[in-house]
């Protein structure tokens, strides 16, 4: 069961259907059961880092790893206006970089990922996944990769 720790969120409702698409303006601490504190958007969903240098990992930047299909299931953080974090988290490690016209949300140097099959309400399940040359990981409030073990 995930329990939230903070209360910023995004000032629109957002059904399940468009939340990937919107975008990730701030930046809150939840808690899973099964992976403990990671960061999630204000809309409630998830966020994810790609890391490419993993064995078998394509070693390309995860903005460039990540092409059209990778992005249909793995849709970008992206940010309208200024990315705001909880105090629960380290705001000099939130920032924002441009990629094809899109401003992406960065958290210690890692682009954010949305995982498609995520939902608002529920566990994350994009954790550990291995795709598109490299893994996925939800992200701790310190900027770490938790652990899939």
């Amino acid at each position: 069961m995930k329990k939230k720790m903070s209360m910023i969120t995004l000032a629109a409702t957002l059904c399940a259907s468009t939340a990937l698409a919107t975008d990730g303006t701030s930046l809150q601490v939840a808690i899973s059961d099964e992976h403990g504190p990671y960061v999630e958007a204000g809309n409630g969903l998830p966020v994810y880092m790609f890391d490419t240098r993993i064995g078998a990992g394509d070693g390309q930047t995860p903005l460039d790893s990540c092409n059209a299909r990778c992005l249909g299931e793995w849709p970008l953080v992206t940010v309208d206006g200024d990315l705001v974090v909880d105090d629960e988290m380290d705001s000099q490690l939130a920032a924002t970089v441009m990629w094809e016209g899109e401003e992406v949300a960065i958290y210690n140097s890692n682009a954010l990922f949305y995982f498609y099959r995520d939902t608002a309400e529920g566990e994350p399940i994009g954790h550990g996944i291995r795709s598109f040359g490299g893994r996925w990981y939800l992200i701790a409030p310190d900027g770490t990769a938790i652990s899939t073990d």
